[in-house]
């Protein structure tokens, strides 16, 4: 088979190891001051805001993730790569990297690697009476294992080598057992997006208001692989002897010397709500100075992208086939290619078709609600849930589930976050924080392994750069005020 879960394996770990600077940008982007960014989690949220324009110049987040592996490295990762102590380079100065820095974490469980990237170009939300227009640019990468069986895993971490015990969680004749895989899946893919936003504020008694908004999207696709395997056992019948189940395993390629084309959309509603006057008790005026609570809701990336000329690879077998595993090394033929072995092994008991055919890959559907309730003038606190509504199993583009909970300090040219949450589908609880400083902003959503990096289990992290309305925008403001208390006291002395 062209494509080794092993690679993207090797990738996750090596992404680990160096230590990735760059979850989604969400807390910037629930912001009252994060119109721009707001785009990329609902079609509606830019409709309130301060700002007439803001434009999101350049942003990037980037995740990696994984429950199979612990990096612990025995120096800092900041030390990368060139304060790393002298006992852990190579003669040529290079770091020896060690295997015995992944610590496995075995619990009997499949193991799930996710690798996630965006890049946010120029985008831009515009005000023009109760309308919002905007645009989008995305460019987004993608790829995951889901279910890889912690046998298969240990074995792939001890680089297939029995002298480091890669297969001593198989179960072997003398145990009486079989193993069992269950159904595998690795999927990867590729794709920018560039798209254009309206929306419409519908005034309400009481200073409330409707805001309906949607974004419409070109996408085109590139490279990506979907490989697929059905559950199979492994039964020991002797020791040098191993039964296969029936199986079969679905592999495509698409985008290779094509470009796949499709659309996509947003759909989000608003509800900016007040209560009503006279059930504001006291102090309501001075603490709600925007709102009560703002509560969005929005479907994001419906559609997909559609590739004329894919590849399929089929494997299927169809009864149960005896191995004797003397025989393994014949395949191998003197060779640690792992990928012409299994080709080879493949070929051997089991039936392959190839052929070519359309495929349609869809865009990373998702369910976003947010409610974001201010406590007092600068203190707001937020929850964001992100439901995924693309299956893990499926082909498709798919960002993780997540649930937020972040409080957050906002002022126009000052915003701090210390986002909970609960990640990669909920399956994991982190602790982030982020900041908008002027034009500036940046966060993680994964602190733990910016402070202590010498165990690391995920690194994530976004940046970029946003401004509007410059003439009121953060420093020039705060200058402006200076200079005209400087006049006041230059007419307070004259007049003395």
């Amino acid at each position: 088979m062209p494509v080794s879960i092993k690679y993207l394996f090797i990738l996750s770990l090596l992404l680990l190891q160096f230590n990735v600077k760059a979850q989604r940008i969400t807390p910037i982007a629930v912001s009252n001051y994060g119109t721009a960014q707001s785009l990329f989690i609902s079609p509606s949220l830019n409709g309130y805001s301060d700002y007439a324009w803001h434009v999101n110049l350049a942003g990037a987040w980037v995740n990696v993730n994984n429950n199979a592996v612990t990096l612990k490295l025995p120096f800092s990762a900041y030390r990368i790569p060139n304060r790393v102590p002298n006992q852990y380079l190579t003669g040529g100065g290079d770091l020896d990297w060690s295997n015995d820095w992944l610590k496995e974490r075995l619990n009997g469980r499949g193991k799930k690697i996710d690798l996630a990237g965006d890049i946010y170009g120029p985008s831009a939300s515009v005000k023009i009476k109760n309308f919002r227009v905007g645009l989008i640019t995305q460019a987004s990468t993608g790829a995951r294992v889901h279910c890889l069986s912690e046998s298969l895993s240990h074995a792939i971490v001890n680089e297939f080598d029995s002298a480091q015990g890669a297969f001593e969680l198989f179960n072997n004749f003398a145990s009486g057992k079989s193993n069992t895989f269950d159904k595998l899946t690795f999927a990867a893919n590729t794709r920018i997006q560039v798209g254009g936003n309206v929306n419409y504020t519908i005034p309400l008694e009481w200073n409330r208001s409707l805001i309906v908004g949607a974004t419409v999207k070109r996408a085109w696709g590139f490279n990506g692989q979907y490989l697929q395997s059905e559950k199979m056992t492994l039964r020991p019948v002797a020791e040098d002897s191993i039964v296969f189940s029936p199986t079969s395993i679905e592999h495509i390629n698409f985008g290779d010397g094509e470009r796949g084309k499709g659309w996509g959309y947003d759909l989000g509603l608003t509800y900016v709500f007040h209560k009503k006057d006279f059930k504001r008790p006291g102090g309501y005026a001075e603490n709600q100075t925007r709102y009560h609570t703002k509560i969005s809701v929005a479907l994001m990336d419906i559609g997909s992208i559609k590739y004329k000329n894919a590849d399929y690879t089929s494997v299927i077998i169809d009864r149960e086939v005896g191995v004797n595993t003397r025989n393994l090394e014949g395949y191998a033929n003197g060779s640690s290619n792992y990928i012409g072995v299994f080709d080879s092994f493949i070929n051997a008991v089991g039936s392959i078709s190839q052929y070519k055919d359309k495929v349609v890959i869809g865009l990373p559907t998702r369910f976003v609600f947010s409610v974001d309730k201010q406590i007092k003038k600068h203190l707001f606190v937020n929850a964001t849930i992100s439901q995924s509504l693309r299956k893990r199993h499926s082909k498709n583009a798919r960002y993780q589930s997540a649930l937020m909970l972040a409080p957050r300090l906002e002022y126009h040219y000052f915003e701090f976050s210390l986002p909970l949450l609960m990640e990669y589908d909920y399956r994991s609880f982190r602790l982030g924080a982020s900041m908008r400083l002027g034009p500036l902003y940046l966060g993680t959503n994964s602190l733990a392994s910016f402070l202590y990096t010498r165990s690391v289990n995920d690194a994530d992290f976004f940046i970029g750069v946003a401004f509007g309305n410059l003439s009121n925008f953060g420093f020039r403001k705060l200058w402006d005020e200076k200079a005209a208390r400087r006049k006041k006291r230059k007419e307070d002395c004259s007049k003395m």
